[in-house]
């Protein structure tokens, strides 16, 4: 069963969107297996995106993680996504990595112990391999290994006592644009979290639109990407339509405005721009209890009908009937985000019961 988040870190929001379809999941680890040059033959048709976090709740604000079972030359595996948020580097993060890859393990080890009951699996006692992946993206280049050995003080006369692992790094801070990977979402995200809090807001908002427009990108699914550009810049809409004018077209355009609209409706934008000098998540709380009450309701159910369509076409459809007898305004707020990490329409078939 999924557990009910209420997923309010605004890069965290960025990066579900961006990983929690197939099609960009594997985009993105294709990207870093032909990155590290790694020899694994994976079996796409394996791959899973699980549900759920291994970020304990006091790291959240730092931290966003993803994990994905997929089969690699015959034998389960994990590949398992930690971005760190922090505008600087230090040893917290790879310690956060390691323990979050031992929970991993064992997430990995149980959904392989089910696959083999079915008998859709190999029975292996031994823990099954997670591949971490730490993705940086602060100020400074993160200029540091990428083994954890190296970031401990070893005692002479005692090597291969202490743990050691090898892991991938993406510092995306000294990667250039032409060096991004994936699909046009994937791409554009990584751009955002490397260039959002540097330089001219505007030329970034600017560069972001046309690498997604470079990348072949569907405008009717920028949404996540619209909101994240909205809640870090404090753009308004007027200056957005100019900035996305000149590479998107008029329907473009006008999916994005719907997007702006239900963010203001959110009230996340209305905290921005009430300016609540305590920060932009205090103001996106404070502009979220003042938001318009009216048409609310309707407005969620439409959201949640347009991600089910967009993400699982007639077979999310089919849900809408028992969706639209929920009238609590917080559960279908929920439910919205939430539907960002639920890869699949019985996932959202048992969050929903839950969930009602």
């Amino acid at each position: 069963m999924t557990e009910i988040q209420d997923v309010n870190n605004p890069h965290d929001r960025l990066l579900k969107s961006a990983l929690t379809s197939k099609r960009d999941a594997r985009s993105f680890i294709d990207g870093i297996i032909r990155r590290e040059k790694l020899d694994v033959a994976p079996k796409w048709k394996s791959l899973q995106i699980v549900s759920g976090t291994s970020v304990s709740e006091e790291m959240k604000e730092d931290y966003s993680d993803i994990l994905f079972y997929l089969e690699l030359k015959d034998r389960v595996c994990g590949f398992y996504i930690l971005v760190e948020h922090k505008s600087y580097h230090d040893e917290d993060s790879v310690i956060q990595l390691a323990e979050n890859m031992l929970k991993c393990k064992r997430r990995v080890k149980k959904w392989r112990d089910e696959q083999a009951k079915a008998g859709e699996s190999t029975k292996s006692e031994k823990y099954p391999m997670v591949i971490g992946v730490l993705v940086v993206h602060g100020k400074k280049v993160w200029g540091k290994g990428s083994n954890f050995a190296s970031f401990v003080d070893e005692v002479p006369g005692l090597d291969g006592y202490g743990m050691d692992f090898k892991f991938v790094t993406l510092d995306l801070k000294s990667m250039r644009d032409d060096e991004l990977f994936g699909t046009a979402k994937i791409v554009t995200t990584m751009f955002l979290l490397r260039d959002i809090r540097q330089g001219d807001k505007i030329q970034v908002v600017r560069r972001a639109f046309e690498l997604y427009r470079i990348h072949e990108g569907d405008v009717h699914k920028l949404g996540a990407i619209t909101t994240y550009i909205i809640t870090q810049t404090r753009i308004g809409w007027e200056e957005l339509k100019e900035i996305a004018s000149s590479e998107f077209s008029e329907k473009g355009i006008e999916a994005m405005k719907s997007t702006y609209d239900l963010t203001i409706e959110e009230g996340i934008a209305i905290g921005i721009e009430k300016g609540i000098e305590k920060g932009i998540e205090q103001g996106i709380e404070k502009g979220i209890e003042q938001g318009i009450e009216k048409g609310r309701l309707e407005s969620l159910v439409d959201c949640v009908e347009s991600i089910l369509d967009t993400k699982f076409g007639k077979e999310g459809l089919r849900l809408m009937s028992a969706i639209r007898k929920i009238e609590d305004i917080q559960k279908l707020k929920i439910l919205q985000r939430e539907l960002i990490t639920l890869a699949t329409p019985e996932e959202v078939r048992k969050f929903l019961s839950n969930l009602t």
